[in-house]
């Protein structure tokens, strides 16, 4: 069955994807997974979704699996889970977090079983949407911290409240505290007052994704 240009999983998808290529430049990404260019041109712009061969490419570079691509559910015989887990636990997919609060190149690095009913209570209803990351920078200290684990709801795509979000700025994924005015704006804002906050105009604020947001953070002592 084919689903290329199915449009209810163009932006998922493309969601998806930018968490994998990262900061990397997306055609050299393609290029280096062995995907032809005209072909990603057709994925990355045209919003088409891949079809098997590139499907398979793309989880085999990537580490993730093809259920995951195509609909952020992470499928439990690929990820080892046992069915029926007597507390309902699910396989999260841990990101890479490299530096600046930022993912890089956003690979899935391991696996962690997290209880579903623990995620409803953080503020997740839906398991197949959540990603662990782990934090590395101080730019949002003392609310985050170098090291500290955070979920983050990757099905939030709008940036609602003022609140923690990891959105892509550029060709750069960043883990801020995000307000959108009232004049379409959108004040991208660092915890620890030694950054700098920035202000985006309408226009670029429309063109900076929102991947999800951050719903727990984590301590490790």
């Amino acid at each position: 069955m084919s689903i290329e240009g199915d449009p209810a999983a163009v932006p998922e998808f493309r969601n998806r994807l930018s968490l994998l290529i990262g900061e990397e430049d997306p055609f050299g990404w393609a290029k280096r997974v062995g995907i032809p260019s005209s072909t990603f041109d057709r994925i990355w712009n045209a919003g088409t979704t891949p079809k098997a061969p590139h499907l398979v490419r793309i989880s085999e570079a990537a580490g993730v699996s093809i259920d995951w691509l195509l609909t952020g559910r992470p499928a439990a015989a690929h990820w080892g889970m046992p069915e029926g887990s007597p507390h309902d636990f699910v396989p999260i997919p841990w990101l890479q977090v490299p530096g600046s609060d930022t993912i890089a190149r956003g690979l899935a690095v391991g696996r962690l079983a997290l209880d579903r009913n623990w995620l409803r209570r953080a503020g997740c209803p839906h398991a197949e949407t959540v990603a662990m990351a782990t934090a590395v920078g101080d730019s949002m200290e003392p609310t985050i911290r170098d090291g500290d684990l955070l979920l983050v709801d990757t099905g939030v795509t709008d940036f609602r409240d003022d609140a923690i979000y990891l959105l892509a700025l550029g060709a750069t994924f960043r883990i801020k505290r995000v307000q959108r005015l009232l004049n379409g704006s959108v004040v991208v804002k660092s915890d620890n007052p030694a950054y700098a906050t920035e202000t985006l105009s309408p226009e670029d604020a429309a063109a900076t994704r929102c991947l999800g947001r951050v719903r727990w953070m984590g301590r490790v002592c």
